[in-house]
Parts: structure tokens; C-alpha cells; sequence
């Protein structure tokens, strides 16, 4: 690809660049980079029907000693911006959603926290906690599983142990379906810009949620933005739906999406951020 841009045989790329080329690219190629906010979640989803998933507290030990920053500033570096939420704050009637408390705190306490909470389960450095992320084949997604397990252990002094496993797609689609799974990389992109889009995704009978997450709680709150009269209710009832899914670590987020893209200066209408399925509404494009 590199070859091809440099020589000038693209218009524009269609859809990322590859990190380990993004500053070279951003330094040879002043004012051809891109960057778009996309409405998209980059996660782990924690299977919370398996043991010792189903524990809350280790699901609060794996949020709290991951440190976002470091997967979005040094891992990919292209402009994602981490999150412990799991529907994007700037979506449509998002607005009044939340980061938790926890992610304000400095790595060092919540690592404490995590430890300790990991020690109360009965896990140590002789009998660390165990499991596997899996992911479906793609350097990217390998090196965020590389540097989410090295935190882990890191973070937890060696009382987490992580171990990668890659499955190409429909493999990897299956074995989230069937629960054949510990933790799984997962990504959400909203169909339209409102936060149903996401709120729906967590419900107790919701197809999408492979993540075996269920409280009634939670459907109460989406339940209540049917019935909202309004846009600010609405938000309200989302608001209180990710509140209670971040109380419970039902997953653990990691950051908002960004499309980078090269443009050549020549084209002279871009994209416009808008609720369509890859949330970037094409312009006509004039030379």
C-alpha cells in the first residue's frame, strides 16, 4: 500500500492505515491524513456465564487494571480515545452518559484495588487467574490482546496470566455465539447515530449479546427510553442503562473507534461524520 500511495496511483484510502506506518505517513505526507470519529466500541467481552467470569469482582479487577491510554496512545496512536463505557458519549441522545468513577483514579490505586480483589478470590502468583482472549485474525487486534495481557500481569504482579487465541471469522463468530469462549475482542459500529443503537445490544434476549450479560435492571432502564416522550428522557433512561453496565464490569471497554485515511489535496469535499453504518456520509467529491 505504501508503494501505491507514495506514487500517487490513489485518490483516498477506503478504510485505515496500519499503525506501524501512521507516523511515517503523517511526516511525509503533510495534510493527507485524516481522522474521523466513528460511532464504534472496541471491547472485551467477558463471557459472564462462565466461572470465574461470572464473578463480578474478577470482571472489576480486569476493568480496573487495564490502563486504556496505553493501547490507544502507544499501541495504535492514531486518534482513539479510550473508554470505559460502553456507548459512545457523543452518539445522538448520549449525551449524559457517564465515565465511572474508577477511571479518573491513578493506575496505581486501581492496580491496588485489582490485586486485592484478585487475592480475596484466592488467586496468587502461585495459582494465578487463567484465561484466554480470543480474537479473530488481525495484526491489530494482536497487538491490543499483546499489550492487554502484558498489563494484566504487569498491573496484578503475575496474579493474571493471559493467553491469545486467534480464530479466522466465521470460526471466531461461532465460538462467541456457542460461549466457547473466556474473553473475546468484539466491536460494536451503530447502524444510526441514537443510543438505542447500543442499549439494545445488553438486553437479557438480545442475539447480539454474546457476552451472556443479564440483569433485569438493565432492561428496565432501556425499557423506560421506549416510552420517553422526550429526547432529554430518553438520554436519561441510556444514561442510567450504562451506569448500571458499568457497575456490574459486564465488559471491558477500551476505546472509540477512529477512521485515518489518506486524501489527496485535490479532492476537495470530505466526509462528514453522519448516522449511517459506517457513520461517514460520502459528499460528492470535486477534483
Amino acid at each position: 500500500m505504501w508503494r501505491v500511495i507514495v506514487q500517487g496511483d490513489l485518490d483516498m484510502t477506503n478504510y485505515g492505515l496500519p499503525p506501524e506506518q501512521f507516523a511515517k505517513l503523517q511526516k511525509e505526507l503533510p495534510g493527507e491524513v485524516y481522522i474521523t470519529r466513528t460511532l464504534a466500541t472496541y471491547s472485551y467481552e467477558l463471557n459472564n456465564k462462565k466461572a470465574p467470569f461470572d464473578n463480578v469482582n474478577i470482571r472489576k479487577a480486569l476493568n480496573l487494571s487495564l490502563d486504556r491510554n496505553v493501547i490507544t496512545d502507544k499501541v495504535l496512536g492514531q486518534g482513539q480515545t479510550p473508554t470505559y463505557v460502553f456507548t459512545p458519549t457523543y452518539i445522538e441522545e448520549g449525551h449524559l452518559i457517564q465515565q465511572p468513577a474508577y477511571s479518573k483514579e491513578p493506575m496505581a490505586q486501581r492496580n491496588e484495588e485489582a490485586i486485592k480483589l484478585l487475592e480475596e478470590a484466592g488467586y496468587s502468583k502461585a495459582n494465578p487467574l487463567k484465561f484466554s482472549i480470543l480474537y479473530n485474525t488481525n495484526e491489530n487486534h494482536k497487538k491490543v490482546a499483546i499489550a492487554a495481557a502484558s498489563m494484566w500481569k504487569a498491573n496484578t504482579k503475575g496474579l493474571i496470566d493471559v493467553k491469545l487465541e486467534n480464530q479466522e471469522w466465521k470460526t471466531y463468530i461461532d465460538s462467541r455465539r456457542a460461549g466457547r469462549y473466556d474473553a473475546a475482542r468484539a466491536g460494536w459500529n451503530a447502524d444510526y447515530n441514537q443510543a438505542t443503537t447500543f442499549g439494545n445490544y445488553f438486553l437479557s434476549n438480545s442475539s447480539n449479546n454474546t457476552a451472556k450479560y443479564a440483569n433485569p435492571e438493565y432492561d428496565k432502564a432501556i425499557a423506560e427510553s421506549y416510552v420517553a416522550t422526550d429526547a432529554e428522557g430518553r438520554a436519561k433512561a441510556y444514561a442510567k442503562a450504562e451506569e448500571i453496565l458499568a457497575k456490574d464490569f459486564g465488559i471491558v471497554p477500551i476505546f472509540n473507534y477512529v477512521n485515518p485515511r489518506l486524501v489527496k489535496p485535490y479532492v476537495k469535499r470530505l466526509f462528514r461524520q453522519r448516522s449511517t453504518r459506517s457513520h461517514l456520509l460520502t459528499q460528492p467529491l470535486y477534483y
